[in-house]
């Protein structure tokens, strides 16, 4: 059985089951990954045999989750006895999840644009993490690549991108962005430079 000294449970925040009921499940399915992380690093692995780490684990989470979440747990229904993890998570889950419109949400994905403060990789990683609330399947990853081709900010990126034709993919985007925004960086960088030179070369012909 894994042994967990006390002051290690303070290294898994307790979770805040109020807040905005919009990124009430995706902040629990986070947490919920950490947590799990946690409880792997400390070998309390969940396997068919070790009945003693099932128990726990579930305490750990119960203990780990906060005094708010056990009030919230006291009151679900199924799950499960005490070396019951699998029923207890499946039981948070259902209450912290709710069940995802997938219209509304392929909405939300196709309303999203590139910020002016982001990369493109940057966008990538937003809308991956909203695509897993759509219904696209396995069309999700060129789902992706159309949203960025349609809503990059760079009109010159889009051009590139739309060059590639049916050769663009999302690892081809990726790299070709990254080039792109490198190249601009430096650019930028280099045109500073010459208006520093410029005002520099008034002064001195001023003196």
């Amino acid at each position: 059985m894994a042994s967990i000294k006390i002051d290690d449970l303070t290294s898994v925040k307790p979770f805040d089951p109020h807040g905005e009921p919009s990124g009430l499940g995706r902040r629990w399915q986070r947490w919920l990954k950490s947590f799990s992380m946690y409880a792997e690093s400390k070998g309390l692995l969940i396997e068919a045999d070790k009945a003693d780490n099932k128990i726990q684990r579930r305490a750990l989470l119960l203990h780990s989750a906060g005094e708010a979440v056990q009030e919230i747990f006291e009151t679900l229904t199924d799950t499960g006895e005490v070396k019951d993890y699998k029923k207890a998570v499946k039981a948070l889950n259902d209450y912290f999840i709710p069940k995802v419109n997938s219209t509304y949400q392929n909405h939300l994905f196709r309303s999203m644009e590139q910020q002016d403060s982001e990369t493109v990789a940057q966008f990538v990683t937003r809308l991956r993490q909203l695509v897993k609330d759509c219904d696209y399947g396995e069309q999700a990853e060129n789902q992706i690549l159309d949203q960025v081709v349609q809503r990059c900010k760079s009109h010159e990126l889009r051009k590139k991108l739309q060059e590639k034709g049916e050769k663009l993919t999302l690892e081809l985007l990726l790299s070709t962005a990254a080039n792109h925004e490198l190249v601009q960086s430096q650019l930028e960088n280099m045109e500073g430079r010459k208006d520093v030179n410029l005002v520099c070369n008034k002064q001195e012909s001023v003196k």
